[in-house]
C-alpha cells in the first residue's frame, strides 16, 4: 500500500516540473511572449491627425527611429518668437533630410512630427490641401513664425517640388499665432527621427530610404 507521504511528495515533484516548464516558455514578466489566453501583445500605431488614439501610440525619444510620434516641448525661455529662416532637403546613403533653419535668441520651439491622413488643411482659411505621395509626415512647431514682426515672409514658396526618391515635396500649411506646420510628402511611410542642432539652431527631421 503507498503511504500518504510518499503520495503527497510525488503530487509535489509532479507540480514543481510544470511549474519549471511554465516558467521556462513564458518568458520575462512584461515580455512580447504571448499571453497566457493565447493573445498577442498589444502593437504600437501611429495616430492620424484629428483623430483619438485606437490603442498605444509610439512614442520614442529624439534620435530614435520611429513610426509613431516624436515631440518635444519648447526651450524657449523668453523673448522673441523663433524665425524660421531657411527650408532646405539633402539626401544621403541611408536616409533623406529635412532641415528648419531658425533664429532664435534662446531655445528652440517646441516639435510634434507625426504622420496623418489627407486632405491637408491650411489653419485659418481652412482650405483643403490634397498632397502628392503616399505617406503624408507633419512637423508642428510652436511657438515659431515663418514671417518678420512686420509680416514679411522668411521663407519662400507655401509649396516646394523635391528632387528625391523618398521626400517629393513640401507643403506649409500654417504660418499663424506662433504655429508653423510643414507637410512632408513622402513616397512611402518610412520611419523617421528628429534632432536638434546647434550653430544655428536646426530642427531636422530624417526619414529612413
Amino acid at each position: 500500500m503507498t503511504s500518504i507521504a510518499t503520495t503527497t511528495s510525488r503530487r509535489t515533484r509532479v507540480a514543481l516540473a510544470c511549474l519549471a516548464a511554465m516558467m521556462s516558455c513564458g518568458g520575462e514578466p512584461g515580455s512580447d511572449a504571448a499571453r497566457p489566453d493565447g493573445s498577442a501583445p498589444p502593437v504600437a500605431v501611429p495616430v492620424e491627425a484629428g483623430t483619438a488614439a485606437p490603442g498605444p501610440v509610439a512614442v520614442a525619444e529624439s534620435g530614435d527611429w520611429t513610426i509613431g510620434v516624436l515631440s518635444a516641448p519648447p526651450t524657449v525661455t523668453g523673448g522673441p518668437v523663433p524665425v524660421l529662416t531657411e527650408i532646405r532637403t539633402g539626401t544621403h546613403p541611408e536616409y533623406e533630410r529635412f532641415t528648419a533653419e531658425l533664429r532664435a535668441a534662446e531655445g528652440l520651439p517646441g516639435y510634434h512630427v507625426e504622420y496623418i491622413d489627407r486632405p491637408l488643411h491650411e489653419c485659418g482659411s481652412g482650405k483643403q490641401v490634397f498632397p502628392v505621395g503616399d505617406a503624408w509626415l507633419e512637423l508642428r512647431l510652436e511657438p515659431a513664425a515663418a514671417h518678420t514682426e512686420a509680416g514679411e515672409a522668411t521663407l519662400g514658396a507655401r509649396e516646394i517640388a523635391v528632387d528625391a526618391t523618398l521626400l517629393r515635396r513640401i507643403y506649409r500649411t500654417c504660418d499663424f499665432e506662433a504655429v508653423v506646420v510643414h507637410v512632408l510628402a513622402l513616397s512611402a511611410p518610412n520611419p523617421f527621427r528628429v534632432l536638434t542642432l546647434s550653430g544655428p539652431p536646426r530642427i531636422v527631421v530624417d526619414i529612413q530610404r
